[in-house]
């Protein structure tokens, strides 16, 4: 049974699109029905019936969320939505019917008018009708609210929606009240202002969600917790000379001869300072560590609320991840952690905040775009909120800037820009890079920043005794020995706390187990190489030998992935042939992805072949709840990859994985074998909507990695394999039985920033198609050829429109992530040039686009894109074009003008000319043709 406010809210979408259909219907028959409907009339007509056709699919997901409920009231409801849907299908396809096919043809506007007016009364009974079930479910609603809102409250998803769904309360107990009292005249009025609480309520909710993504406490959770007393210096006015523990003189006279620390002044700047405080060290010593010991802190909240004074505070963290997915180390990702904690804390000001999102609410239903994000986010400076009588201080946390995979000093402008404002101020860290120390030069002159790896002596020390403690009891005649070791590894670590990590575990703890002699234990200590990359470096040729094929192959794959892997994916990765093995996989349950004994037996497995350098950890999940245990592989720290993507090390790595072995095509593998034992009995029962995301996700990435593999083999079987799974699952959640390839953007995920509109499919899309659009040519190629006629059999789009156009927006990358969005080559003249061979026509017309011929679209799609390579990708593409005759017909050649030099803007004046005269000389060639074959005629 869903929530009260899920149904509410369906209801309220349900009805709003309702609305639409009445006044399209009274819109077709004054606009179709009368010779003089001006241009603008009849493109205002096409806009509506567009917005439409959208609606009615968000519709399509509402009523579906609900369509497997088991409470009577909702499939009441459930009944009368699709009721509502198939009437508005069936007006739908008669306004479709009555469009003019060319409106600058008199006769052709004729013809539209006489079957507007024969239609019309039919058009009439469908608004009648839709009408009716307008009243009907609105009825239905009062009823729900009565019955179910007040019970829902105490299981609603957050104390932030059981405060708004109590107005929602209010609003039904009064109107309940006005019935019982009869004071019928107030119930229209009442019913109105519940509607317009209820559509604030579900904007706010909306948005908040749309915020959310699946990962965004999960760099949180993975941190680890400081260990005891450790970092509770940062706290102090005056670092202490040794830490108050109890150690042995010897100890207590060492640690008070290391030099003297100056003040971090943090405390300070919690209560008094402003601006942006960086903590900065070495890889590996503990900046995220700290960062959430910081941001956890009662003492933190405290000191900042007397800097707000009267003013409420809000505070907001973000903890950017390198070896996480996507958004996780991407511009979109931080903007949207941060607007999510603070929204969440302060609702009343969503309408302000996001404006835009608010003002249109099919925005809510579409991803975050990066500048709508960095408005949302000046929205919050003083000058601002006080136009809405709001004050406000605020107080962020950002953890790892430099594991930001972008441009730094976009974000670092951005940052700085927003530290300005009176009532905002950002604690944030990273390593020790140029491009920081000149970004914070600042912060560092007015002594709001320290390097962490010079503080962390006394804590390191604390950890070391921590963990010997258990010998020292064992073994008291160790005792002297232990303290010189301690002191011997607190100096060789040079704070770097991941260095120490290691050491103990790979050396010192292995050499008392084994009952070493004490001058054994100091000989291991003096081959340890100091600095945490040589180091690794050490690790990393000790890997058994046997192994170090699967340690290559696992480590090369984990590199090129965009995200940690499923641990099923080790079993693919260290086969002798990863397409063999995910061809003889069938289609299997997900039960043992979360099951101890695999998740141990994958875990012993990583140990064995690559050491403390991979581990395996709980993954965030896209599956939801279906697999809650699940886990995935990944490397134990950023400096691991930094290290293993060293030339020297990389070639090694080549060497070892053995010949012919490709990490992109290897997973295409692992993605095809996940997906297909993505299992539909136990996973759709739980969850549809989330696995069907993360069957998606992953055959997006596996065709997006295929796409650079390497070798040249076509593992077509594979494919057929992908194809065959995708459309199990897909059927189980799509009545209509659309190929799984038009869910590919149905769903929308998180934003790019590009200004690429959505390309119309109308559920007209394949997986040629498909496979054209992501540039996998020696696929498409071996299809087209394979299948004889396939191009002309095409509906919607042809197919050299998914060459020359694509949707951003259907990626789920953003381009700040160079790695992932690099993936995604965008168009290329070797696709173009492959359909043109296979007979493709360049001067087709698109009806899903109001019939436009694909250069006018194609020299749109090259305006709009932002692509610094724009004249290396493009004009050999546009030459392709010219030489097989491609044109567009414009209304004059001041149209054909403006457009071309918006696109060739950029290539240089004289290509921009050159591409008009191609562009006419080809028209005029079209227009000789039809002047020979009328006179023939």
């Amino acid at each position: 049974m869903a929530s009260g406010l899920e149904v509410l809210g369906a209801a309220a979408a349900v009805a709003q699109f309702t609305q639409l259909g009445i006044e399209l219907s009274k819109n077709a028959i004054q606009v179709y029905g009368s010779i003089h409907g001006t241009n603008e009339r009849t493109q205002s007509l096409y806009d509506a019936t567009r917005k439409f056709r959208d609606q009615h699919a968000v519709v399509s997901r509402h009523s579906q969320s609900l369509a497997h409920s088991s409470d009577k009231m909702e499939q009441v409801i459930v009944k009368t939505m699709e009721q509502i849907q198939a009437t508005a299908v069936d007006l739908l396809k008669l306004i479709d019917g009555l469009r003019a096919k060319d409106p600058k043809r008199l006769d052709k506007v004729f013809t539209a008018v006489v079957k507007t007016k024969y239609h019309e009364s039919d058009i009439e009974k469908l608004r009648t009708k839709l009408d009716d079930l307008r009243r009907q479910l609105a009825e239905q609603s009062v009823q729900l609210i009565s019955v179910r809102v007040t019970s829902d409250i105490p299981n609603s998803l957050s104390s932030m929606e059981q405060t708004l769904l109590r107005g929602l309360t209010k609003a039904k107990d009064d109107l309940s009240s006005a019935i019982k009292l009869d004071q019928t005249a107030k119930v229209p009025q009442m019913l109105s202002n519940m509607c317009g609480m209820m559509s604030d309520v579900n904007r706010q909710i909306e948005i908040l969600r749309s915020l959310k993504y699946e990962e965004i406490r999960d760099r949180w959770g993975r941190i680890q917790d400081p260990h005891g007393k450790t970092y509770s210096w940062v706290f102090e006015a005056t670092p202490a000379d040794t830490p108050t523990f109890p150690y042995s003189d010897r100890m207590q006279s060492w640690l008070a001869s290391q030099p003297r620390l100056t003040p971090v002044n943090f405390l300070d700047w919690l209560e008094n300072g402003n601006g942006i405080y960086w903590i900065t060290g070495k890889p590996g010593c503990g900046k995220s560590t700290l960062m959430k010991y910081i941001t956890d802190h009662s003492k933190t909240q405290a000191e900042l609320k007397k800097w707000a004074g009267q003013t409420p505070l809000v505070t907001a963290m973000h903890y950017f991840w390198f070896l996480g997915t996507p958004i996780q180390r991407s511009y979109e990702g931080l903007l949207q952690s941060l607007l999510w904690n603070i929204l969440r804390q302060c609702p009343e000001i969503i309408q302000h905040t996001c404006r835009a999102r608010w003002d249109d609410q099919a925005l809510a239903l579409t991803r975050w775009q990066l500048p709508e994000l960095r408005d949302s986010m000046s929205r919050l400076t003083a000058d601002h909120l006080t136009k809405t009588g709001k004050t406000l201080r605020f107080c962020f946390f950002i953890d790892g800037i430099d594991e930001y995979d972008g441009d730094h000093e976009q974000i670092l402008r951005f940052l700085l820009e927003l530290s300005r404002a009176d009532n905002i101020k950002i604690c944030a860290s990273s390593r020790p890079w140029e491009v920081f120390k000149n970004a914070f030069a600042d912060t560092v002159t007015r002594a709001n920043s320290f390097e962490l790896h010079h503080y962390t002596r006394h804590d390191i020390v604390m950890v070391i005794d921590s963990e010997l403690e258990p010998y020292r009891t064992r073994w008291p005649m160790y005792d002297a020995v232990l303290d010189e070791l301690m002191q011997e590894i607190a100096d060789k670590a040079k704070g770097v706390f991941l260095w120490v990590t290691l050491v103990i575990k790979q050396e010192l703890k292995v050499g008392l187990e084994g009952r070493d002699s004490i001058e054994e234990l100091r000989e291991r200590l003096r081959n340890i190489p100091e600095g945490l990359l040589p180091y690794l470096e050490h690790i990393f040729k000790k890997l058994p030998k046997g192994y170090k094929r699967d340690a290559a192959r696992l480590f090369m794959v984990c590199m090129r992935s965009t995200s940690p892997l499923p641990t099923p994916a080790v079993e693919i990765i260290k086969t002798s042939n990863p397409h063999a093995l995910a061809l003889q996989n069938p289609v299997a349950s997900t039960s043992d992805w979360d099951a101890p004994d695999h998740i141990e037996e994958v875990r012993a497995q990583i140990n064995t072949r690559c050491r403390d350098l991979m581990s395996v950890e709980p993954a965030s999940t896209p599956l939801g709840g279906c697999v809650p245990d699940m886990h995935a592989v990944e490397f134990l720290h950023r400096s691991v990859r930094d290290f293993l993507e060293q030339p020297v090390v990389h070639q090694e790595l080549v060497r070892l994985a053995g010949k012919g072995f490709c990490a992109q095509s290897t997973l295409f593998a692992v993605y095809v074998s996940l997906i297909k034992k993505l299992s539909v009995a136990r996973a759709f029962k739980k969850d549809r909507s989330s696995v069907y995301d993360c069957a998606q996700t992953w055959a997006m990435l596996a065709l997006l990695h295929e796409s650079h593999s390497a070798t040249a083999t076509v593992h077509l079987k594979l494919l057929e394999q992908l194809d065959e799974a995708m459309g199990t699952l897909t059927k189980t959640i799509d009545k209509f039985q659309r190929h799984w390839t038009n869910w590919a953007n149905s769903k929308p995920r998180w934003g790019t920033g590009e200004k690429h509109e959505e390309v119309l499919e109308n559920n007209q899309r394949d997986l040629l198609g498909h496979l054209i659009e992501l540039g996998l040519v020696a696929y498409a190629d071996t299809i087209l050829k394979k299948t004889s006629g396939i191009m002309n059999r095409k509906q919607g789009r042809p197919y050299l429109d998914y060459a020359l156009r694509y949707s951003k927006q259907r990626w789920p990358y953003s381009e700040a992530d160079e790695e992932s969005s690099s993936l995604f080559k965008g168009p290329q003249a070797s696709v173009v040039k492959m359909l043109l061979n296979h007979g493709a026509k360049v001067n087709e017309k698109i009806y899903t686009d109001n019939d436009r011929m694909l250069l006018d679209l194609y020299l749109d799609f090259v305006t709009n894109d932002t692509n610094k390579n724009k004249h290396k990708d493009h004009m050999p593409i546009l030459r392709l074009l010219i030489e097989h005759g491609a044109y567009c017909i414009l209304v004059n050649d001041r149209d054909l003008n403006d457009k071309v030099r918006a696109a060739s803007d950029g290539f240089g004046v004289w290509a921009g000319d050159a591409l008009i005269a191609a562009i006419r000389a080809n028209a005029k060639k079209y227009e000789r043709g039809w002047i020979q074959f009328f006179k023939l005629w």
